[in-house]
């Protein structure tokens, strides 16, 4: 048997994190370490070739990330050697990666999609902005700024599920799985680099900004097998199979958004894990950050099922109500949702989709659900884009 380490140093911790640090690492002292450790570190491959590519105007490092993704050979043969390098390295499929049980896991999404969106946009996804995951957000006004922000937020989480899933394989190197995910990175760096060097940012008291802990141990669960989770209060079925095709799905996912192997779920109980840990590490601040941020995305909720004047306010006020029935009422209240009764609420919803498909043929339910759907996830004109922001304030930065 192995000798357990010595704890962290406070003074090497991010301040948020030093105060349940010695009360939760007795549960799991090497995986608490991890991702401690973790809170103070970014994208070790990608974040320096990003950071030689400062001096270049945006328009240039767009020209070179959309070429290598996209691979057009004859225009990413001039781009910087550090860019070639890396895109060489990052189309590398590790030897665990199954397209197989990305299959079934394909299967076992489109089987229960009617009930994991919403239970991603209502629950799971609103327990991660609970996180300090929601500063990064409110520092970018990303979700929480003005217009539509996190509506198109939203959107492009929805829409990135879908290229994952997508049947087949979603995640190989030419689909738009892979290169959705791919870009994703990339805009992470850009964010982070930006953010590091931003007042808005305070890197020894919170860590650095879209931390691997956070990509790794929260939002990695958070999109897959947390979304499942939720969705079963709604009527999903999903087998054991199943989940641990999903983990092998959304591992390939964070290998790619550049998570290291030590962050890296291996199975659905690991992850579980990981991220349990990771969120009673997490601080759990009652100050704006994260009501707002959580709130910005429960007011989109509406715009996104296509919902608009007294039906949207109907709705918006029907989404309170099944988040707080699905995450409970203590995260409820700690952002600060309305006081709702939610008896029933659930029993409610999983009513409305049966009766859906029993009115309709459920192939034709079906078909008309995924048809409203790719209307409202719809990317920009042109398809994905590989523009890179230029200010770390959204409002302030030329579109991407």
């Amino acid at each position: 048997m192995g000798t357990e380490t010595s704890p962290i140093p406070l003074e090497d911790i991010p301040l948020v994190y030093r105060e349940h640090y010695h009360e939760i690492r007795p549960k799991n002292p090497e995986m608490v370490d991890t991702y401690i450790r973790h809170t103070k570190i970014g994208d070790p491959i990608l974040d320096p070739v990003m950071e030689e590519l400062q001096e270049l105007e945006p328009a240039e490092i767009h020209n070179w990330v959309r070429a290598g993704v996209e691979q057009d050979d004859e225009v990413f043969a001039k781009a910087p050697i550090a860019l070639r390098e890396f895109m060489r390295e990052a189309e590398e499929v590790p030897s665990w990666v199954d397209f197989d049980l990305h299959r079934t896991a394909s299967m076992a999404f489109f089987r229960n999609a009617e009930r994991i969106l919403p239970a991603f946009a209502a629950a799971s996804g609103v327990e991660g902005f609970s996180t300090l995951v929601s500063r990064s957000f409110a520092t970018t006004g990303r979700v929480t700024g003005l217009g539509d922000h996190a509506l198109k937020r939203l959107k492009q989480n929805m829409r990135h599920f879908l290229e994952v899933y997508y049947p087949g394989q979603g995640l190989a190197r030419e689909n738009d799985g892979w290169r959705s995910t791919v870009r994703i990175r990339f805009i992470h760096s850009r964010l982070r680099l930006m953010m590091d060097k931003s007042d808005d940012w305070n890197n020894e008291d919170w860590g650095r900004p879209l931390s691997m802990a956070h990509i790794g141990g929260i939002s990695l669960y958070t999109f897959s097998l947390r979304s499942f989770y939720y969705a079963r209060m709604l009527g999903a079925e999903v087998s054991r199979e199943e989940e641990e095709a999903i983990a092998n799905t959304w591992r390939y996912v964070g290998y790619l958004l550049g998570v290291a192997d030590e962050m890296l779920f291996t199975n659905p109980d690991n992850a579980k894990e990981m991220f349990e840990l990771g969120h009673s590490l997490e601080p759990k601040s009652t100050d704006i950050i994260a009501p707002e941020v959580a709130h910005a995305a429960i007011k989109a909720t509406p715009k996104l099922s296509g919902f608009e004047g007294k039906k949207a306010e109907k709705f918006e006020k029907f989404a309170y109500k099944l988040s707080r029935a699905m995450i409970g009422d203590e995260l409820a209240d700690l952002l600060q949702y309305p006081k709702n009764a939610t008896v029933g609420v659930l029993a409610l919803f999983r009513m409305q989709l049966r009766f859906r498909h029993i009115v309709k043929r459920k192939s034709a339910a079906f078909a008309e659900f995924f048809g409203e759907l790719f209307k409202v996830m719809q990317y920009d004109k042109g398809g994905i884009s590989y523009r890179m922001p230029t200010n770390v304030r959204d409002e302030q930065s030329e579109p991407w």
